[in-house]
């Protein structure tokens, strides 16, 4: 009986790791992951800095969902180009906790 216990916090501990494993750091205290769906998921805590590090899967993003805790959208974060673009981003849902969006934050989204 002991063994399969065992058996079983080994595996949960891997699942665990695989699902920390997608999360990608950035800045001071946040993480991004690009979820199969096209969703951007942004969490932590504290202010995101100026440019995205998601910028080359930036025409898979569908919906961007920012978590309670990061503070600011920075600038840039989302600025499209002639070659990188956000044409399928449909919506963005912000929380209370961002009480600044910075320059150019969503320029050239469609």
């Amino acid at each position: 009986m002991k063994n399969i216990i065992f058996i079983f916090l080994i595996i949960g501990t891997l699942f665990s790791l695989k699902a920390e494993a997608k999360k990608k750091p950035f800045g001071n205290g946040l993480y991004w992951e690009l979820t199969k769906d096209g969703t951007l998921l942004i969490s932590g805590k504290g202010e995101m800095p100026n440019r995205s590090p998601w910028i080359n899967k930036s025409s898979k993003i569908e919906k961007v969902i920012i978590e309670k805790g990061v503070l600011s959208i920075g600038g840039a974060a989302f600025q499209g180009n002639k070659k990188k673009t956000y044409s399928h981003l449909k919506s963005i849902t912000i929380p209370n906790s961002v009480t600044s969006i910075n320059y150019c934050a969503f320029e050239n989204c469609i």
